[in-house]
C-alpha cells in the first residue's frame, strides 16, 4: 500500500524521520522548510509545496515544485 508523507517545518527530532519506518512506494511531500528536515536525513522528496519563505535562494532546481 502507498502512503503519502508530509514533513513540515515545525520541531522535529531528526532520529523520528531517521527512524521512521519507509516504505517502497510512499509518496514524499516537503512543505516548505520542512525539506531542511528532509535533507538532513538524506531523504529526497518527490514534491516541494510552499511559498520558499524559507529558502532566500528558493528551492533547489530539479525537484518538481508547487509554489503558492
Amino acid at each position: 500500500m502507498e502512503r503519502c508523507i508530509v514533513i513540515g517545518a515545525g520541531e522535529l527530532e531528526e532520529e523520528f524521520l531517521s527512524g521512521f519506518s519507509w516504505r517502497a512506494g510512499d509518496f514524499i511531500i516537503c512543505a516548505d522548510g520542512g525539506l531542511r528536515h528532509a535533507q538532513r536525513t538524506g531523504i529526497r522528496p518527490d514534491l516541494l509545496i510552499g511559498d520558499q519563505d524559507s529558502f532566500a535562494e528558493g528551492f533547489p532546481q530539479g525537484m518538481p515544485a508547487l509554489i503558492c
